[in-house]
C-alpha cells in the first residue's frame, strides 16, 4: 500500500548513457516494467509501473503493490530484458523483489478459536481452565503480518457483573 519507484538509465552497448532526447517518445513504446507473483492458490499478481521519463536518457518507473510475497520485477526494452552492461547469460532483469505488509490494522485483523479444542474460548469457558486463541494480525489490505510485534490487549469482560473483567496474556 506504500508508492514505490526506480530509475532506468538508458545506456549504449559501451556503457554510455544514452542522452536522446525522449521528450517526444511514449516511455511505453520504448521500456515496459512487469511485477509478477504467483501468491496463495496459484493466482497470478500483476502490476505494471506508470514510465515517466525525466531527461538524458533517464525513467522512473513507479507501482503501487498491494499484496504482500515475493515478485519478480521484468524491465524489458522492447522485447528484451535489460543486461545492466553484462551478457545476456548475466542480465540482471528479471529482478527479485519481496513486498512486506504494511502496519497492522484492528479491523481487519481476525481472531479464532484452535480447531482442535473441545471449546471455543471465545464464546464459553470453564472456571479455572485456560483457554486459548489465535489473533491473527493485518494490514489494511488483508496480508498477513510475517513478524511480531504489535501491541494486542485482550479483555473479557462479564456481560452480567460488568465489574469483572479479566485480561488476557498475549503471546
Amino acid at each position: 500500500g506504500t508508492p514505490a519507484h526506480f530509475f532506468i538509465q538508458t545506456k549504449d552497448s559501451r556503457g554510455n548513457n544514452l542522452t536522446h532526447n525522449y521528450e517526444f517518445v511514449d516511455p511505453t513504446d520504448l521500456l515496459s516494467v512487469t511485477i509478477t507473483a504467483t501468491l496463495n492458490g496459484g493466482e497470478d499478481t500483476l502490476y505494471y509501473a506508470d514510465l515517466e521519463y525525466l531527461g538524458n536518457g533517464l525513467f522512473s518507473a513507479a507501482y503501487l503493490p498491494l499484496r504482500a510475497g515475493p515478485y519478480s520485477v521484468n524491465v524489458k526494452m522492447g522485447d528484451r530484458d535489460i543486461h545492466c552492461g553484462e551478457s545476456e547469460s548475466n542480465k540482471c532483469s528479471p529482478f527479485i523483489l519481496t513486498v512486506i505488509p504494511g502496519p497492522t490494522v484492528p479491523m481487519i485483523s481476525e481472531v479464532e478459536s484452535p480447531a482442535i479444542e473441545n471449546m471455543d474460548y471465545l464464546l464459553e469457558a470453564v472456571a479455572m481452565e485456560v483457554g486459548y486463541f489465535y489473533i491473527q494480525a493485518k494490514d489494511a489490505y488483508g496480508n498477513n503480518q510475517i513478524v511480531g510485534g504489535d501491541d494486542f490487549q485482550v479483555r473479557f469482560e462479564n456481560q452480567v457483573f460488568s465489574q469483572f473483567v479479566y485480561r488476557g496474556d498475549v503471546v
